[in-house]
């Protein structure tokens, strides 16, 4: 028997686009869905909602599950000018912006980033390493993504 993959997203259409059309289950407060990958290992896919906060909880709901391994993704707008449409980020850590500034709320494990950089490079998947940067509402003007950006690198 394969390991069971834990996968957080935060939105319903982030959801959607990466886990396509389909039934949603919904327990105790969680909205999961569970699938096959081609390689015959399950995945456990929870939609978490916006911010770290969010993200931990469903990360501990599905460690609670029995994942073998997490991961976090999501479709969101590149603050780095480098950055195209579709290019994937391998988050080095994870800042949280608040009224307040940038604080560092998680921070990987550098040869596993490493490894799955290097190995979606090598898959010919256009991908960056580097820091990601939480919002706790959508960040919709320019001028705003910019600051953020000059602030965090992200």
């Amino acid at each position: 028997m394969k390991p069971v993959l834990g996968l957080i997203v935060a939105l319903p259409s982030e959801a959607r686009f990466l886990m396509g059309l389909g039934p949603w289950e919904r327990v105790g407060g969680r909205i999961f869905r569970r699938s096959r990958l081609r390689d015959g290992t399950d995945l456990l896919c929870v939609r978490s909602g916006i911010g770290s906060k969010n993200a931990l909880s469903a990360a501990r709901w599905l460690v609670n599950e029995g994942v073998a391994a997490l991961a976090v993704l999501g479709v969101s707008g590149g603050l780095d000018p480098v950055l195209k449409s579709g290019d994937l980020i391998v988050g080095r850590k994870v800042l949280e912006e608040s009224a307040k500034g940038s604080n560092c709320v998680w921070e990987g494990n550098s040869k596993l980033v490493e490894s799955a950089y290097v190995a979606l490079v090598a898959g010919g998947v256009p991908s960056h390493m580097g820091t990601v940067t939480t919002v706790q509402r959508a960040v919709l003007s320019t001028e705003r993504k910019k600051s953020i950006y000059r602030q965090t690198h992200a």
